[in-house]
């Protein structure tokens, strides 16, 4: 029996000085011995709801009967634990107890671990006992895990790292999240970003879209390049924020016409033929679509025994194009020592 404490006096009842301390000194007084009590019915609980079994069963849910000690405290709805280790143990709700013959059926409703066991201990189930780790799981999927959170575990240790990150694939990195969806790939590094996409020996390397939309680079939130659908490139000047549509030199070169012709540097020439005084053929490396393209260029004499040169493209084939270089001022073809020629389309 718990030996009952008086109630405190409230300052609120009025009482003269002498009556409140009176009341608050008998409530004090009872506290203690009330403490032991509460203590011993716990105690006295705890050993009523404790008990042992040797019956043989296996980790799992649904109904199960174990033969514990006569005269203990379980009822029918108290949730226990019925353990084997700290590992392999039963969740369970208690059906029915029958204190003269020990008889306890419980319903299991979580588990942890597995196997067959002979030697059980048979507590109070502790609150929160029900939790993700007492929860049983089907693996499914590349998920080993039999309990929900073991399952958790080997998610988190398997999720992307926020800190960065590299992608190792020979496939696809592919969003499939419908036409309503913003679909982007965003690598984030707080002291900066680099993406490498690298193709193999037999493999080309693509950033593709495959709709009618664009394909553009942006840096610092502004758009610097754009590719329309039907191939159009676009690009900002530099500082610049405004996309301006931008047309291709499709080959360049820089040479000396004059003895044996030597090219200085280029793009997409493989060479220049001389083809007689002032006479030179640009050849391509790679042809063009159609010989529409513009050609500009010029001839600077270095020094004065020339006048300027004036470039005349006399022929345009896909394959490469025909220029005459002639002075200025008689209008003569001439071999000049620094010739520059360009083609647009």
């Amino acid at each position: 029996m718990i030996t009952l404490v008086p109630p405190f006096p409230l300052r609120s009842q009025g009482l003269a000085q002498q009556a409140y301390s009176a009341g608050v000194e008998a409530s004090l007084s009872a506290l203690p011995q009330a403490i032991i009590d509460i203590n011993d019915l716990g105690t006295a609980y705890n050993l009523a709801t404790k008990g042992t079994s040797v019956t043989s069963n296996t980790i799992g849910t649904g109904a199960k009967t174990f033969t514990t000690q006569t005269g203990l405290g379980f009822v029918t709805g108290m949730a226990i634990r019925v353990a084997n280790s700290g590992v392999n143990y039963i969740t369970a709700d208690v059906t029915s107890y029958n204190s003269g013959t020990g008889s306890l059926v419980i319903n299991g409703t979580a588990v942890s671990g597995s196997g067959t066991f002979t030697s059980w201990t048979i507590s109070l189930a502790a609150v929160g006992a029900n939790s993700a780790g007492s929860i049983s799981f089907t693996p499914a999927g590349n998920i080993a895990a039999s309990n929900v959170q073991a399952a958790i575990q080997e998610l988190d240790t398997e999720k992307m790292s926020t800190a960065p990150t590299t992608i190792t694939t020979t496939g696809n990195i592919t969003s499939n999240q419908g036409s309503a969806a913003v679909n982007t790939l965003a690598l984030t590094n707080a002291s900066g970003v680099s993406l490498s996409i690298n193709a193999n020996a037999n493999t080309d390397a693509n950033i593709k879209t495959t709709t009618n939309h664009p394909l553009t680079l942006s840096t610092n939130n502004i758009n610097r390049l754009s590719i329309s659908n039907i191939g159009t490139f676009s690009a900002v000047i530099p500082n610049g924020s405004t996309l301006y549509r931008a047309y291709m030199c499709r080959g360049w070169v820089n040479f000396n016409g004059t003895g044996t012709v030597a090219i200085r540097a280029s793009g997409n020439v493989s060479s220049v033929t001389d083809n007689g005084t002032g006479d030179y053929t640009i050849n391509f490396i790679d042809v063009l679509p159609d010989a529409d393209y513009a050609t500009i260029g010029n001839a600077s004499p270095i020094t004065a025994i020339l006048a300027a040169g004036v470039l005349t493209a006399v022929s345009s084939v896909t394959t490469g194009v025909r220029v005459i270089i002639s002075d200025n001022n008689t209008d003569t073809a001439g071999d000049y020592p620094s010739i520059s020629v360009a083609v647009f389309r």
